[in-house]
């Protein structure tokens, strides 16, 4: 898309009121962007797209010899990120360029069919909010799921652990919209999330943003 870029800090009041144009004071972000969207109110024009330099993912799997099922000789291991119950999750590249998270299901911790209706329903299942399975290596012993990789991994380790100080109410409430959303369009679709509570099913991407996570 063509065009230029422009870079707005969002300003607050002493009364904790958010603004861009100093005339046009806000209670929420959300009310801020959704004035802008529609109004330049001083500034050079109003807001119209929002700009991502995050990697666009595969738009499906398909690639491989079905419909989801990934060539495992496309993957590559690069390193160990964890294990439990069902298996262990390295992070890796698919197709040299993708990177992933390969979750290699340790034989008998779960039913093969079982598996095989999960994975076709979670393939349907397509939500910014949402971490993104991308296909399966079921032709081979043990069986892989590959997924979106997380950069900051568990959201939960990432608040006691990773930050540098500790987050904004702003931050938290921006952590809580995107778990919500992403409940919100699982709802959508009729499906429900019978693990939420658990801290590993919630992820954090590398722009900071919570996603929705659950395999084994």
């Amino acid at each position: 898309m063509g065009g230029s870029c422009r870079h707005y800090n969002i300003c607050t009041t002493q009364q904790g009121q958010f603004y861009l144009a100093e005339k046009h004071h806000f209670q929420t972000i959300p009310e801020l962007i959704n004035y802008h969207q529609h109004n330049a109110a001083g500034m050079v024009s109003r807001l119209k797209h929002i700009v991502s330099n995050r990697a666009q993912p595969p738009s499906t799997a398909g690639l491989g010899y079905g419909v989801w099922e990934i060539d495992p000789r496309d993957l590559t291991f690069i390193k160990e990120l964890g294990s439990g119950q069902f298996g262990v999750v390295k992070y890796g590249k698919w197709q040299g360029q993708h990177d992933v998270a390969i979750k290699m299901i340790k034989e008998g911790s779960m039913s093969e069919d079982d598996f095989i209706e999960e994975a076709k329903i979670m393939m349907k299942l397509r939500n910014e909010n949402l971490v993104q399975l991308y296909g399966v290596c079921t032709k081979q012993r043990p069986i892989y799921i590959v997924t979106e990789f997380l950069a900051n991994g568990c959201l939960l380790t990432y608040l006691k652990e990773g930050l540098k100080q500790h987050p904004t109410s702003v931050q938290l409430l921006e952590m809580c919209k995107d778990v919500s959303e992403g409940m919100a369009y699982l709802e959508s679709q009729q499906y429900i999330h019978r693990d939420l509570v658990r801290d590993k099913d919630l992820l954090l991407c590398s722009t900071k943003k919570s996603l929705n996570s659950s395999w084994g």
